[in-house]
């Protein structure tokens, strides 16, 4: 088992590293990683903004480019 925080930027090429070492195929990849909030945007935390975005918006293009391009 990988265990990673994909909001962080290069999750995903570490992901795909340790994969690849261990020679493992991936055939189908599924995005079941997220997380939202609530409450004004203009007041929010900046930082967690970061992370959302480089969670749910990011990693998921980028591990299919690793993984299947």
């Amino acid at each position: 088992m990988i265990s990673i925080d994909l909001s962080e930027q290069f999750a995903p090429k570490e992901i795909c590293n340790e994969l690849r070492a261990q020679k493992i195929q991936i055939d189908y990849l599924i995005n079941y990683a997220g997380f939202g909030d609530f409450g004004l945007f203009a007041e929010s935390n900046w930082e967690k903004q970061l992370q959302k975005i480089n969670l749910n918006i990011t990693a998921l293009p980028y591990l299919t480019r690793l993984f299947f391009f």
